[in-house]
């Protein structure tokens, strides 16, 4: 079982995963989703939320979520840069969610 496939296992209700680097390009995919436009979107909006955490004062940006009405996105962020993103279903907990995706898919920090 690669870890993509450990990652969808890992919480209930996660749909597709992929794997990039930093820049964007897919490495990997599990599941059912558009890998590219994903991964595209995802690494153009880290820098975007990367300057606003630092406006805030919030530290270094490492993994994050959004969550709206009909699904969830998950990105957790490697040493590298390289990332994982994973779809799912709305989530009441995105944060307990997005605590269970990094301890499969992520590094220690």
């Amino acid at each position: 079982m690669t870890t993509l496939e450990q990652v969808l296992r890992s919480t209930t209700g996660l749909r597709a995963a992929a794997l990039a680097d930093a820049n964007g390009l897919v490495l990997e995919t599990s599941g059912e989703v558009e890998a590219e436009s994903l991964c595209a979107l995802v690494a153009m909006s880290k820098p975007v939320l990367e300057r606003a955490a630092d406006l805030l004062g919030l530290g270094a940006l490492s993994d994050w979520s959004f969550t709206y009405h009909t699904g969830a996105l998950f990105v957790c962020t490697k040493a590298d840069g390289s990332f994982v993103t994973v779809q799912g279903a709305a989530t009441r907990n995105p944060e307990i969610t997005l605590s269970k995706l990094v301890q499969t898919a992520g590094e220690p920090r």
